[in-house]
């Protein structure tokens, strides 16, 4: 499967309107980073922001000024190349079987997921071996504090 690219999208577009779960990556231009930071807080919490670059101060500038759902630093390409687990409907009981089950290494999820996993009893996690899990991404909105912290 190969990405499809959107170069300069304009606000109007469907595109920039909806979530998209695809290879469809949109890349705006900008002249300066502080424009980019500008545009990206002037949208209603982006899914997630790209940033490919090694500037490492440039990298802590723009994780600290933007607020949007998830952060990709240098790379795009999370699931392509790797087999993916699909579930008809999610449930936390489920995911950790589906993790048991197939070995699962990296995972994103919303971070009302995140918390639903953490509420299930201790002896329903304990059921489940999730060693293999390398990578937990959160993305679509930001991840309080203490659900991140567990």
């Amino acid at each position: 499967m190969s990405i499809h690219r959107v170069i300069d999208p304009s606000d109007d577009m469907q595109v920039m309107q909806d979530e998209l779960f695809g290879p469809v990556l949109c890349l705006r231009p900008w002249q300066t980073l502080n424009e980019c930071i500008a545009d990206i807080n002037r949208l209603l919490c982006p899914m997630v922001v790209y940033y490919f670059g090694h500037d490492a101060a440039e990298q802590e500038h723009i994780i600290a000024n933007t607020i949007a759902g998830g952060m990709s630093i240098n790379d795009i390409g999370l699931h392509f190349g790797h087999a993916l687990v699909m579930v008809e409907k999610w449930d936390a009981q489920g995911m950790l079987a589906a993790i048991d089950r197939y070995k699962v290494t990296t995972s994103h999820m919303v971070p009302t997921q995140f918390a639903r996993l953490l509420k299930l009893p201790d002896e329903i996690k304990a059921r489940c071996a999730v060693s293999s899990t390398r990578h937990m991404i959160h993305a679509a909105a930001p991840c309080p504090p203490d659900i991140s912290a567990q």
